[in-house]
C-alpha cells in the first residue's frame, strides 16, 4: 500500500507542460523549448526542454528558501534574465559551461534560482539567448 502511494505522489509532482503555462516564465515563441514544472511544497521548479525532448537545458527554481548561496561561489560575470540585469556564477554540476543565478523576484519575498546546462559554449550562448527574454510570472 505505501508503494502505491509513494508512486502517485510521484505521479502527481511532474505537472504536464499545459498546465505549467501559469507557473513558470513565459518562454519566446521561437525558442523551440518547453516546460516540465515540479511543484514542491512552496517552490515550484521549471526544466526547459526542447521540445520532444527530456534533457534540460536550464531550470528555473521560483520559491523562498532557493538552494544556492552566492557567498564563496566563483563570479562568471554579468548578463540579464528577463530582462534584469543579474551576475553569473560558476555552476559544477551544469557541465563546463554552466552556470547559475539567483535574485529576488517581487517584494513577496520570492526568489528565482536560475541555472544552465551547457556542454559547449553554443549551448551555452543558445539558453542564455532565451534566458534574456523569459518572462516572470
Amino acid at each position: 500500500m505505501q508503494f502505491i502511494v509513494v508512486l502517485a505522489l510521484v505521479a502527481f509532482s511532474q505537472i504536464p507542460t499545459a498546465a505549467s503555462a501559469d507557473v513558470c516564465p513565459g518562454l519566446p515563441a521561437s525558442s523551440g523549448l518547453a516546460w516540465q514544472l515540479k511543484r514542491g511544497p512552496d517552490f515550484d521548479v521549471c526544466y526547459a526542454h526542447e521540445v520532444g525532448s527530456t534533457e534540460s537545458r536550464f531550470g528555473v527554481y521560483l520559491g523562498y528558501a532557493p538552494g544556492f548561496d552566492v557567498a564563496g561561489a566563483a563570479r562568471l560575470g554579468q548578463g540579464r534574465v528577463a530582462g534584469r540585469a543579474v551576475v553569473w556564477y560558476k555552476d559544477d554540476q551544469g557541465g563546463p559551461f554552466g552556470r547559475q543565478t539567483v535574485f529576488r523576484v517581487d517584494k513577496t519575498g520570492e526568489w528565482a534560482h536560475v541555472w544552465v546546462l551547457a556542454k559547449t559554449s553554443k549551448e551555452l550562448q543558445d539558453s542564455l539567448s532565451v534566458i534574456e527574454n523569459i518572462t516572470l510570472p
